[in-house]
């Protein structure tokens, strides 16, 4: 419950973070409340589309729920994301974590 708590202040000051949206996700689903863990995960995945594990969270709750193609969507998706292989200095990892941008090439 303090989880539930903590996180949601996290997110009131920062409505925008998909990992705290991932976290909540989490306690819900220790707390055995699947549709608000598939909320929080979809919601995450809306302002990060890359970010990996929400994407594979809903897989397995598609796979749970007998959902073969939503499951295989996901899962095509997650691989198309690991086959582009982004440099750990990307643009999209820096903004992802918030991290300065890199000077302009020279």
């Amino acid at each position: 419950d303090k989880a539930v708590e903590y996180y949601g202040r996290a997110l009131a000051k920062n409505p925008k973070n998909p990992f705290y949206m991932t976290e909540l996700g989490d306690v819900y689903l220790s707390h055995h409340q699947p549709d608000l863990s598939v909320r929080f995960y979809r919601d995450a995945l809306r302002l990060e589309p890359f970010y990996l594990y929400p994407r594979f969270q809903l897989a397995q709750f598609a796979m749970v729920q007998g959902q073969k193609q939503e499951a295989a969507r996901n899962l095509n998706v997650i691989q198309k994301i690991l086959d582009a292989r982004l440099p750990a200095d990307s643009d999209y990892n820096r903004r992802l974590l918030s991290l300065p941008a890199r000077p302009p090439a020279k």
